[in-house]
């Protein structure tokens, strides 16, 4: 088992290889291929190798790294306005209507695929929103419920062979297919101050995030830091002590989502006033928190890849890859011909088409970082980064584990 600083370690190397090998190689920041996908893959590929040549099996720590995706989301919420949950309402009800669709069109996929391969119904749900849209963390949750209703005794493998898969492919695609909509289109990024200085604190030489670019813009500071890391950590205690609750009155939800909600109430009640948020020295939308939930994205997907465990899935690829090929090109056709002329066919639609080409067979972590790696090279999404973040984090988790996962178990 590696330990918890050298796997926080090793993923930090991953995602500072991944930049760089991105920058050698235009391709990869022409199709939008986010970092840590570079990276992680890399690092996982070389644990193949090794487990290949050498029977060396490594273990990862991941606690560290689920922390960082807490953190992520409640800079979410923090950043997350009133005011923009309003402008971004109807693309929010839209999304979320299209999404509960989206999700029974694919259980219904992997039933017929699994039925048309001989194999059980079961396994196609499996293959579908469990392992797709919910990833690693409800696929272990929910396979025990697959062994004992419907003795599936390699549940968990299949769906983390398909958990795997999707996160791969979700991490490849969804940059690409945000670039060619807005190279065909020819559409640009809105401009906009804080648009810009988001835009240059992204791309800035380490040394020079700690100078403002302009004068009468924020810069980062060590204060700046201190008050981020006070905001943060006051919504992720109150967060935790919510979650507790919840779990004692039988609701179970994942850490990040109490997180995040506290964060959206906190920070909206404390900026409403000016004196409080003064006093507080409260952030919200300021480069000090862009810069920490970037890098908590970054370094949660790339320990999320280079722990990756790649030779599980040869013995299941005939039964995985069939099904999640087609599952891949339904999320895609879906994509390009439904998400974007639904979005409004917007630079902001192409960047919300990122996000959902992550979180529709992988997870909010690749939807997120695809949607990072194309605003970095062709400029902000304010609505993009207010809508997916929303939509995956309050309607994903409580809808698939809360509704579907459960109705579609209980009609077979």
């Amino acid at each position: 088992m590696v330990s918890p600083l050298l796997s926080i370690t090793i993923g930090i190397v991953a995602l500072l290889v991944g930049k760089k090998i991105n920058q050698a190689i235009p391709t990869f920041d022409r199709l939008s291929i986010p970092a840590p996908v570079t990276g992680g893959l890399l690092f996982a590929c070389v644990a193949l190798v090794l487990h290949l040549l050498w029977s060396v099996t490594l273990e990862f720590d991941l606690n560290a790294r689920d922390f960082l995706l807490v953190y992520f989301f409640t800079i979410v919420g923090i950043n997350s306005r009133v005011s923009g949950l309003r402008r971004g309402g109807k693309d929010f009800v839209l999304l979320i209507a299209l999404l509960a669709f989206f999700m029974a069109a694919q259980n219904l996929i992997g039933v017929a695929m699994a039925k048309l391969m001989g194999l059980k119904a079961a396994v196609g749900l499996l293959l579908g929103t469990v392992s797709l849209v919910g990833g690693h963390g409800v696929t272990i949750a929910w396979s025990p419920s697959f062994v004992n209703e419907f003795e599936i005794a390699n549940a968990m493998e299949i769906g983390l062979a398909a958990s795997t898969i999707g996160l791969i492919l979700a991490s490849l695609s969804g940059g690409p297919i945000a670039s060619y909509l807005i190279k065909k289109h020819s559409l640009q990024s809105a401009p906009s101050r804080r648009g810009r200085l988001s835009a240059f604190f992204s791309r800035a030489p380490l040394m020079a995030l700690f100078s403002a670019d302009e004068p009468d813009q924020p810069s980062i500071s060590y204060q700046s830091l201190l008050s981020a890391a006070f905001s943060i950590n006051v919504c992720v205690i109150v967060g935790q002590l919510m979650n507790s609750v919840l779990a004692s009155a039988g609701l179970k939800f994942p850490l990040f989502l109490p997180c995040m909600i506290v964060g959206i109430v906190a920070s909206n009640l404390i900026t409403s006033s000016h004196r409080l948020a003064r006093w507080l020295e409260w952030q919200q939308c300021t480069p000090t928190l862009d810069l920490i939930m970037e890098f908590s994205m970054g370094v949660f997907l790339s320990m999320s890849l280079i722990s990756l465990h790649l030779w599980t899935l040869v013995g299941l690829l005939g039964v995985v890859i069939p099904i999640i090929a087609i599952q891949f090109l339904f999320a895609l056709m879906v994509n390009v011909l439904v998400v974007f002329p639904l979005m409004g066919k917007t630079y902001d639609a192409a960047v919300i088409c990122a996000g959902f080409g992550g979180i529709s067979i992988g997870s909010t972590a690749a939807g997120i970082a695809n949607m990072t790696a194309v605003t970095q090279r062709f400029g902000p999404s304010n609505k993009g980064f207010l809508v997916i973040p929303l939509v995956s984090a309050f309607f994903l988790e409580i809808f698939n584990s809360g509704l579907a996962i459960p109705l579609s178990m209980s009609l077979f």
